[in-house]
């Protein structure tokens, strides 16, 4: 969420495209989720959670590298191929994460565990999105108190923002290996 949020941001104050752009330049994000949500829901049968979310998680990170790197030159067609490839990532890494998420609750504590894994993905949106959005004002002030040009200095911002966001999804990953148990998820891995 906190890369959607600065996203639209940076292409429209700093590349000068329109609102309806900037959603057109994200859309193949969802395209993707979409798509790869049918495969994803196949895998998991075989494949099991941990596999799946760690390397959803790994691809999320290699997606968005881009992003990183992005300048106001960079064309959209590559800002929406690596859209697109995100959310093929997403869906590796979501999707299995939810059923795992379920597949040790009980159907009478099914409500409250829906809940709280509804508030727990909220709270961790706005968390991601504080975080980057702090590491974003920060080096752009930084760097603006330094003498840097206002769009040099943004642009660096949005690219440090990025780029902790890929640190963010490695850590995931990280803990996806070795918290994420497919015994545990057996339940919920039977191919119906």
């Amino acid at each position: 969420m906190a890369f959607l949020f600065l996203f639209p941001q940076m292409i429209q104050s700093l590349m000068g495209y329109s609102a309806l752009q900037s959603g057109l330049a994200s859309f193949p994000q969802a395209v993707g989720v979409v798509l790869a949500s049918q495969l994803v829901g196949k895998l998991y049968h075989t494949v099991g959670p941990r596999r799946l979310v760690t390397v959803g998680l790994t691809m999320v990170m290699f997606s968005s590298l881009p992003f990183v790197f992005v300048t106001l030159t960079t064309s959209l067609w590559t800002i929406r191929a690596s859209m697109f490839l995100r959310g093929i990532s997403m869906a590796f890494a979501f999707v299995p994460l939810q059923a795992c998420t379920y597949s040790t609750i009980s159907r009478a504590d099914t409500g409250r565990a829906s809940a709280i894994y509804s508030t727990q993905r909220q709270a961790s949106a706005a968390l991601g999105v504080a975080l980057l959005s702090t590491i974003f004002i920060s080096r752009e002030h930084h760097l603006l108190s330094s003498g840097v040009q206002d769009i040099t200095a943004a642009l660096s911002g949005y690219r440090l923002a990025f780029a902790a966001s890929n640190v963010f999804a490695l850590l995931g990953a990280i803990c996806a290996y070795f918290m994420i148990h497919d015994e545990d998820a057996a339940a919920t891995m039977v191919p119906r």
